[in-house]
């Protein structure tokens, strides 16, 4: 005769309840396997090797797109001549009045600032996350987290200078013959590219921590 005690089993209060299938208890360690593994592949996804690279990418094409909008005259023109930044004419013979759109001085030296200044925090922000291939960290500091204040830095930087030069020479654009070049939409095309940067490396410092 079979005992009872293949079948059931005791519990605190000394009552008797049927003992869960051996299939159920296997199903159970299936289930409970399959869900570790989709865990690990959700993981190995998000490797620090790939957020490090695909953030050192981004950094390095807006740092590099940032430069040419600063360093290029393509800003502005209205058919005659081009002007940027640095009140460069690109034509062999610049008119007289090629220097009205520079004529708020104020206006440009904000922005060539706010440039420069993210020109500079994206080549820090390059250089850390470089140097974070080789040493993640320096004493408490990620340079993964530094890297990704410094690219949010240059982002905001570049915003301004942009927002402040657009909204001094696009206010009554429709009422001007004045178009954007290619530089001035460079500028513009940089600082997402930088945000999208510090958010890869603020992933990054969470995944190492």
């Amino acid at each position: 005769m079979e005992n009872k005690r293949d079948y059931l089993e005791g519990d605190s209060t000394g009552n008797w309840r049927a003992k869960p299938e051996m299939g159920d208890r296997k199903a159970e360690e299936t289930n409970t396997a399959d869900t570790s593994e989709l865990r690990y592949d959700w993981k190995s996804l998000l490797t620090p090797l790939q957020l490090r690279t695909l953030s050192a990418s981004s950094i390095l094409l807006g740092s590099v797109v940032l430069l040419i909008s600063v360093t290029t005259d393509h800003w502005l023109s209205d058919g005659r001549y081009i002007t940027g930044l640095w009140g460069s004419c690109m034509k062999p013979i610049c008119p007289t009045d090629a220097d009205t759109l520079a004529s708020e001085k104020e206006i440009l030296e904000v922005t060539r600032s706010m440039m420069m200044l993210g020109v500079l925090c994206a080549g820090v922000s390059l250089l850390l996350i470089s140097v974070s291939f080789f040493q993640n960290r320096v004493g408490a500091c990620s340079l993964g987290r530094i890297s990704a204040i410094a690219s949010f830095a240059a982002g905001t930087f570049a915003m301004i200078g942009m927002s402040v030069y657009s909204e001094e020479f696009f206010d009554d654009r429709e009422e001007s013959s004045i178009e954007a070049e290619w530089s001035f939409d460079a500028g513009w095309v940089a600082f997402p590219l930088l945000y999208l940067a510090g958010s890869i490396a603020v992933v990054l410092s969470c995944v190492e921590s």
